[in-house]
């Protein structure tokens, strides 16, 4: 019977700094999952309520109002970091401005 042989194991590759935080994020989402689905409807009531105020104050840029979400949604969708800026600018948003 012959030998057998160890592989060794490549080390994982240093995962950049946003894999580690989609990693953690991930984590969370599914530890709390009903947390997430509340803030989720949590956004999509913003975005009516900010939608219903656009279209009865200033009619003319409902068309913008519906864009500009679509457009950042399609970039984000195509590169992660920029989703990541977008999200944190959200979130200093929501919780300062807003």
């Amino acid at each position: 019977m012959g030998e057998e042989e160890k592989k060794e194991e490549a080390k994982p590759a240093k995962a950049n700094r946003v894999d580690s935080i989609f990693q953690k994020l991930s984590e969370k989402v599914a530890e709390r999952i009903s947390t997430f689905v509340a803030f989720l409807f949590l956004l999509l009531t913003i975005g009516i309520i900010i939608g219903l105020s656009i279209a009865m104050h200033h009619p003319k840029y409902i068309y913008h109002a519906i864009a500009i979400p679509a457009i950042l949604g399609l970039i984000a969708y195509y590169n992660r970091d920029i989703a990541v800026v977008l999200f944190a600018f959200f979130l200093v948003f929501f919780f300062f401005i807003a």
